[in-house]
Order: structure tokens, then sequence, then C-alpha cells
């Protein structure tokens, strides 16, 4: 069972004082503390374990084991959080950083919860190509293109009928 956790300010990017500048310049240093879960994440963890115990119970399990290890981190989300108040979040709408023009995020870190989850790759995808959109149309005066051409799937040809079908 996967939940998110609330973002915390003290987990930040700096530059390092410990290693000299390279021929890009200053090296990043990543400061990331143990999660201190909040009780709004406490309480969001203990009831999607009732109802995950439920399901199990109601699908005929005799018995549930609950362990107390800690969680595991996966595909971790949202550490340049995307949304209109700079006071609140990293980039912009459309992925530009509030306090750095021209420099896009164009991941799965610009989403606004940072519950990570099993093969993001779709979505990554997707944030990525709506990234690189907004940038020709900003920046370059380009026009997007993902609505003027038929888009090509990276999966099972089954699905991408499937898709053009619903008009996805």
């Amino acid at each position: 069972m996967l939940t998110d956790d609330d973002v915390d300010p003290q987990n930040k990017i700096s530059l390092s004082a410990a290693q000299p500048p390279d021929e890009h310049g200053a090296i990043p240093r990543i400061s990331a503390t143990s999660p201190a879960f909040t009780a709004r994440t406490r309480a969001n963890w203990e009831f999607l374990t009732t109802k995950a115990v439920a399901i199990l119970r109601a699908a005929g399990a005799t018995k549930v084991v609950r362990a107390a290890a800690p969680p595991s981190l996966i595909h971790i989300h949202s550490s340049m959080r995307m949304g209109s108040d700079p006071a609140t979040s990293v980039v912009d709408p459309n992925g530009e950083a509030h306090a750095v023009k021209r420099l896009f995020i164009a991941d799965n870190s610009m989403l606004s919860n940072a519950l990570g989850g099993p093969n993001p790759t779709l979505t990554t995808q997707a944030v990525a190509t709506r990234t690189a959109e907004r940038i020709v149309e900003r920046y370059f005066r380009g026009r997007a293109w993902v609505d003027c051409q038929t888009p090509v799937s990276s999966i099972d040809d089954r699905v991408t009928r499937a898709c053009v079908r619903r008009g996805l």
C-alpha cells in the first residue's frame, strides 16, 4: 500500500562547499532528511491500510499481516512542484521555474502529489512532451504538434488502437 507524504521544506538542493566547481560550474548538493510523517500522512496511511485489510478479508484472506517496515521510496515525485504560486511551487503550470526563466522541469518531479508509484513512464513521457511544446511555443514562436499529428505509441498496437477508438 502506497500513500503520499507532505513535501518537507527542509529537503533542498544547494551548492556544494566541499566540491570545487567543474567545467559546468558549481556542484549541486542534495539534502534530504528522513521523513517525519505528518499527521495527515499517518491518517491517510491508516485509512488506506484499513481499506486494504477489508478488501483482503472480503476476498477470503483468513490472516493479514501488517509489516512494521519503513516505507519504500518508489519513483518519488514532487521535488520541483508545479503551481501558479511561487510561494508554494517551484515551476509554473508550463514547467518553467518561477525563479529562473528558461529553466524548465520536464519529469515527474513537477507533479503536485508526492506519491510515487510503479511505472510512471507514460506520465513522464506526457509531461516531457507537453513541456517541450510549451518551450517551442513560448520561446521559439512555434506551434504545438501533438494535436496536429497522430500520436505514435510506444506500447502494444492493440492498446494504441483502443485509444484511437476512444478518441484519446
